[in-house]
């Protein structure tokens, strides 16, 4: 593109050129990554936040200002989506705790990490295998935060049905991490 006019870029990537997208991400995703992973847990995947970030900046392109820095704009989205990921972070690690607490009145204190992250990972295997509608309303309560009411009105069922779908997932835990649970703190 020779020497780069942000301006140009910005009018460029408004109208959805290829060319202008091509060098926001050449320029910019070893700077996001580079500023993702500072903020984040080693385990965490880096690159899908990455490509987020410009995926959010695409959709949003329309919303661009050619009199504004696009370094802020990208950065921005970043840090938001960042925030956004750690407070879910947070929130299932939280859920995780809660799922443990239902399945063991073991204080949690008294864990080792490594023994903390084996049984954590069991929890998620336990998620996973709840049927998908139940998967989902445990999902939009335990780690999204919602409320059974707003989960009912998003899915179109009553409250009755999340409160249901949420008792049963606690069931369901309860007897798949029970034994473990027992063999675990032997």
């Amino acid at each position: 593109m020779g020497v780069i006019d942000e301006a140009h870029i910005i009018k460029n990537l408004i109208n959805g050129d290829d060319k202008a997208v091509e060098w926001v991400i050449s320029n910019y995703k070893q700077r996001l990554i580079y500023f993702i992973q500072r903020s984040l847990p080693r385990e965490e995947d880096v690159e899908s936040l990455v490509q987020e970030v410009f995926i959010k900046l695409w959709c949003n392109r329309e919303s661009l200002d050619s009199n504004r820095s696009l370094d802020t704009f990208i950065f921005t989205i970043a840090k938001n989506l960042l925030t956004d990921h750690l407070r879910k972070l947070v929130h299932r690690r939280k859920h995780v705790a809660e799922v443990i607490a239902i399945s063991s009145d073991t204080d949690l204190s008294s864990m080792k990490i490594f023994e903390y992250q084996e049984l954590e990972e069991r929890v998620y295997d336990c998620i996973e295998a709840l049927p998908e509608k139940r998967k989902e309303v445990f999902r939009l309560n335990k780690i999204e935060g919602k409320s059974y009411r707003d989960i009912a009105e998003l899915l179109g069922v009553s409250e009755n049905t999340v409160n249901v779908h949420m008792y049963k997932s606690k069931q369901f835990f309860k007897e798949k991490l029970k034994d473990y649970l027992y063999i675990f703190f032997l």
